[in-house]
């Protein structure tokens, strides 16, 4: 499968535009920055909400069962005190890192610039002559609208409603021969 770079420059030439396009270098340069980034965030919550979805209820099935039955084997008293610390820590951790939840916002977030460059190239397509002024107006709107995946991966990092509220805002906008109006967040008006 060609990279992102390569079916936008593959476009551009089957259109017979040969000039380089430094916003546009760097907007793929953005996008594949970014792309990177959700998917590293993917990596890192997966496991983590994994373990943690995990060793919670097992380690309260385990502080109960210790605590029920005291049979003199084992101090349940110290044992108690140990696995119930842990426990809240990690029950702590849990409920302020959300991890499972992350997971999902990343995976969401991924698919969404995904979307977000499937979108780009077909809307690039559309642009039936691509001249320096249409392309550089095309490459400031997706700009603007690929804004909402950078403040959604930002927002990740704070409470998540933040970053659930971003990612459901659509990514794609139609396009038609490249002009058009639009406002800070991508919208053509």
């Amino acid at each position: 499968m060609p990279s992102f770079r390569a079916e936008v420059h593959s476009v551009l030439k089957q259109k017979g535009f040969a000039e380089q396009s430094h916003a546009l270098e760097r907007l793929i340069d953005t996008i594949d920055v970014n792309k990177e980034l959700a998917a590293s965030k993917v990596r890192i919550y997966k496991p983590l909400g994994l373990i943690l979805l995990t060793v919670i209820p097992m380690l309260a099935a385990i502080l109960s069962a210790i605590l029920g039955v005291n049979n003199g084997i084992i101090d349940g008293k110290n044992v108690g005190f140990y696995l119930s610390m842990t426990l809240t820590l990690f029950t702590i951790l849990n409920s302020i890192f959300k991890p499972s939840q992350r997971f999902h916002e990343a995976c969401l977030i991924g698919i969404g610039i995904e979307r977000f460059t499937i979108n780009f190239i077909a809307d690039l397509e559309k642009i039936k002559q691509i001249t320096s002024e249409i392309l550089a107006n095309f490459v400031e709107m997706k700009r603007n609208q690929f804004e909402t995946f950078q403040v959604a991966l930002i927002e990740l990092a704070l409470p998540l409603e933040a970053a659930s509220r971003v990612v459901s805002e659509e990514a794609s906008f139609s396009v038609e021969q490249g002009h058009g109006t639009h406002s800070r967040h991508g919208k053509v008006n």
